[in-house]
């Protein structure tokens, strides 16, 4: 019985010993989330208000991978009470698939526990299952079924200013696109017309929406002047700070400054000059 006892004892005490030798150790310094003293991952946090942060993650190379942006809901009654009637929770917005995951509230130790744990960053990129299963488990978005690739993107655009086909076409000893120069006037509203150099490069239509799982957003819908959607864009009513953009041709998102004031035109301008619009 004795013996017994011994080896059970042994092997429980083999068992804790090899689960704390692999049990990883997570730090959170100086922007850098270490695994076991390894730097894993760069995390830089950023004001978003009055006791607010938001956290940029990047791989080692620098590459922006996702944010984790705080919000702002009506109170719950479970999640983090932030002043009256109000609760802060934290959106992870992925950059590259626009996918989204709605989050408690979490420090920068908990979020480096969160990337590391869900095993969501290898090398210099986000795992595409381990990110899928993290959207799928936080309440989240897919924004896309399936990855995007290079042909799935819509064509380049050709432009033509003043109707200069010198400067802009098709450069048919190579079989590229070039893009002439891209206009440096000013985007006007005249209605529900987006107006450059007395032109109109496309129309839009605004709304608000909410639903019981976010606060109250902005939503403008982009369309080209021969009334196809091109884009949408979205920014939260209370303390906006970002447009989240989704571009229907290439089914990818993308994030720019709420610029106010003239933030509608900011955001129509970023669109000319990607060619997204007529220019």
């Amino acid at each position: 019985m004795k013996n017994t006892t011994t080896i059970i004892c042994l092997l429980l005490t083999l068992f804790l010993y090899s689960h704390y030798s692999y049990a990883q150790k997570v730090e959170y310094d100086d922007d850098t989330v270490k695994v076991d003293g390894r730097p894993f991952a760069i995390m830089k946090k950023k004001s978003a208000g009055p006791m607010r942060s938001d956290f940029i993650v990047s791989g080692l190379s620098g590459t922006e991978l996702l944010y984790f942006k705080s919000m702002l809901r009506t109170w719950m009654g479970s999640g983090f009470r932030f002043g009256q009637g109000e609760e802060l929770y934290f959106e992870a917005y992925f950059i590259a698939t626009g996918n989204r995951a709605e989050l408690k509230h979490y420090t920068g130790k908990g979020f480096s526990k969160l990337l590391v744990d869900n095993n969501l960053i290898k090398g210099n990129a986000i795992d595409p299952e381990s990110e899928k299963r993290f959207v799928q488990l936080h309440n989240g978005t897919l924004a896309s079924t399936t990855p995007v690739t290079t042909s799935d993107k819509a064509p380049a655009v050709i432009v033509n200013i003043n109707n200069n086909s010198v400067n802009s076409g098709e450069n048919h000893s190579t079989g590229t696109t070039i893009a002439a120069p891209k206009s440096k006037s000013p985007v006007i509203l005249d209605g529900n017309k987006i107006m450059r150099d007395d032109n109109v490069i496309g129309k839009f239509r605004q709304d608000t929406t909410s639903s019981t799982y976010s606060q109250k957003s902005i939503i403008i819908l982009v369309y080209i002047e021969s009334g196809e959607k091109v884009a949408e864009a979205s920014a939260p009513i209370t303390n906006p700070q970002e447009w989240s953009i989704k571009i229907l041709s290439e089914n990818k998102s993308y994030n720019i400054i709420y610029d106010s004031p003239n933030e509608r035109e900011n955001l129509f301008k970023w669109l000319a000059d990607k060619n997204y619009l007529l220019n």
